[in-house]
């Protein structure tokens, strides 16, 4: 026996109504999501290159003095803490720029390894494989900037580059 047009219309209506219902619910927390994400997505306001380091000597404008005494530890070794960065990238991709070929010496392996890498277009970089620099060459990129906290027994550097944070820690040699 077919429903007639009444019972129908009766049984797609009790159907449409809980689906018109899922729908609002699912519109609405999508809007709610990206509503979220476009919040979020803005910059931190509490970067670390406008963060005065406590304890830096500073001139009169509120600049770092560089020619102050640099600070020192409560057991009087130099304390590195704070935030770092490089004024450019001279020493990016030649840690001996500035200097003589004759004041670098290389032991042979290690020429001929420098050779091989660039006649191959440094295909081994760890940049060509959009990896992170590593380091020496990350403490040498003018563009991000590191930060280190120092304590009597560690030493912790914080990266960060392309909105990635990687810290490397290394125990105090005494």
């Amino acid at each position: 026996m077919a429903p007639n047009d009444g019972e129908q219309k009766e049984i797609l209506t009790r159907i449409a109504m809980p689906t018109r219902l899922y729908f609002r619910c699912l519109i609405l927390t999508g809007a709610a999501t990206g509503l979220f994400l476009f919040a979020t997505s803005f910059p931190a306001g509490a970067q670390w290159v406008n963060y005065p380091t406590a304890g830096v000597p500073r001139t009169p404008d509120g600049k770092p003095n560089l020619g102050g005494p640099a600070p020192n530890t409560q057991d009087g070794r130099p304390d590195f803490s704070g935030v770092w960065q490089p004024d450019d990238q001279k020493f990016f991709q030649n840690l001996a720029a500035g200097l003589k070929p004759e004041d670098v010496p290389m032991q042979a392996w290690a020429k001929e390894l420098q050779q091989l890498r660039v006649t191959r277009d440094h295909v081994d970089d760890p940049l060509a494989r959009c990896l992170p620099h590593g380091v020496p060459r990350v403490n040498t990129n003018g563009l991000f900037p590191f930060k280190i906290i120092q304590t009597p027994s560690l030493v912790v550097i914080l990266y960060e580059h392309d909105r990635q944070i990687g810290g490397r820690t290394e125990q105090s040699h005494s």
